[in-house]
C-alpha cells in the first residue's frame, strides 16, 4: 500500500507564507489529495479567514483553532502527534517548498521508508550526498543546527508514536531536536536529501528575535545536554556551537538590535560571559560596550539608517 503524508503546520498570526506554500504547489496537492493540517495558536481570527478562503481552491485542509494558547512548543508538538498518515511533515506557517521537490520526497519515502527524513533549505547544508546516515555522533555535529528550522524533518508514524510513549518531557524551544535525536539513539534510521527542498518567506521578525540569547545560547546548549547519556561529549560540544558559527547568528548588528529591543544590558552579558563568548565571533569588549549603549542613541541611528536604506 502506498505510504502517506500529511503537511502539519503550526500557525501563529501569519498567513502570508501559507498561503504561498499552499498556492504553490496545488497541482500537486490536488492530485495526491495530501491533507494539510493547520493548528493555528492566534489570538486573532487572521488565519482563520485566509484558510477558508484558500479552502475553496483545495478543501483538504483541515483547521483547528486552539481554545487557549499553547505556546511555540506545546502548538509543535501538537501538530506532530494528530495527523495520523504514515509521515508528517511540519513546517513553520512561513515555510515553502520548491514545487519540483514533492515528487521526489514522495519518491524516496516510498523507496527507502526511512524513520526521519531530513531536507535541505537555502542550500544551507554543504558537500553532503543524499542517503542513509548512520553515524549518530556525526549526525549530531553536521546537521542539528540545521534541524532546528521547523519544516527541516519528515517524521515516520512509528517515530511520533514511539517518541510520545516514552518522552515525558522536552527541551524548552527545541522540542524536535530532542525527538529526532532521542529516535536516532534508539535505532531510527536518517535519511537526508541534498537538493535544495525549502525557502523561507518571512515577512516579520521570528518569536525568538528579542530573546536570541536565552533561546539559541542558553535553551539550545541545555537541550543538546540533555542528549549527553547517548552522545559523545565533544560531538554535543561541537552541535552546540556549530549553529551560531553556520547562521552567524551573534554578529555585532544582533547584539545591537537587541540592545535597541531592551534585550541587552550589562546583567545578561555579565551572567551569560562565557557562553556568549564561545558563541559570538566578536570581542567581548564591544559586546559590553554595546550593552551599556544609550537605547535612544541607538533608536535614533537606526531610524536615520531605515532613511538612507529608502
Amino acid at each position: 500500500m502506498k505510504k502517506t503524508l500529511a503537511i502539519s503546520i503550526p500557525a501563529y498570526e501569519r498567513t502570508s507564507g501559507i498561503e504561498l506554500n499552499i498556492l504553490s504547489n496545488i497541482d500537486f496537492f490536488l492530485e495526491n489529495d495530501i491533507p494539510i493540517y493547520i493548528f493555528d495558536d492566534s489570538e486573532s481570527d487572521n488565519v482563520l479567514q485566509k484558510i477558508q478562503k484558500i479552502q475553496k481552491i483545495y478543501p483538504n485542509i483541515l483547521y483547528h483553532k486552539n481554545n487557549q494558547r499553547l505556546g511555540h512548543d506545546k502548538n509543535l508538538l501538537n501538530s506532530l502527534k494528530k495527523p495520523s498518515e504514515d509521515y508528517v511533515w511540519v513546517m513553520g506557517d512561513s515555510t515553502v517548498v520548491i514545487n519540483e521537490m514533492f515528487p521526489v520526497i514522495l519518491n524516496e519515502i516510498e523507496l527507502n521508508s526511512p524513520d526521519l527524513l531530513s531536507v535541505n533549505k537555502d542550500s544551507r547544508i554543504k558537500n553532503m550526498k543524499s542517503g542513509f546516515f548512520q553515524d549518530r555522533n556525526m549526525i549530531l555535529e553536521h546537521f542539528a543546527w540545521h534541524l532546528t528550522y521547523t519544516g527541516a524533518t519528515i517524521y515516520s508514524k512509528k517515530v511520533i508514536d514511539s517518541c510520545f510513549k516514552s518522552i515525558k518531557s522536552y527541551p524548552a524551544n527545541f522540542p524536535q531536536i530532542y525527538i529526532i535525536f532521542f529516535s536516532i539513539a534508539n535505532g531510527s534510521s536518517f535519511y537526508w536529501i541534498q537538493e535544495n527542498c525549502l525557502i523561507s518567506k518571512r515577512n516579520s521578525r521570528s518569536y525568538w528575535v528579542k530573546n536570541a540569547i536565552n533561546v539559541f545560547i542558553n535553551d539550545w546548549s541545555d537541550a543538546l545536554l540533555s542528549l549527553s547519556g547517548t552522545y559523545g561529549h565533544d560531538s554535543i560540544n561541537k552541535a552546540t556551537l556549530s549553529h551560531s558559527v553556520n547562521t552567524k547568528l551573534f554578529n555585532w548588528k544582533v547584539f545591537l538590535l537587541l540592545r535597541m529591543n531592551g534585550s541587552l544590558d550589562l546583567t545578561i552579558v555579565k551572567n551569560n560571559h562565557v557562553r556568549i563568548s564561545d558563541h559570538s565571533q566578536n570581542n567581548m569588549f564591544f559586546i559590553y560596550l554595546i550593552s551599556l549603549f544609550p537605547i535612544f542613541i541607538i533608536k535614533c541611528c537606526y531610524k536615520i539608517w531605515q532613511l538612507i536604506k529608502i
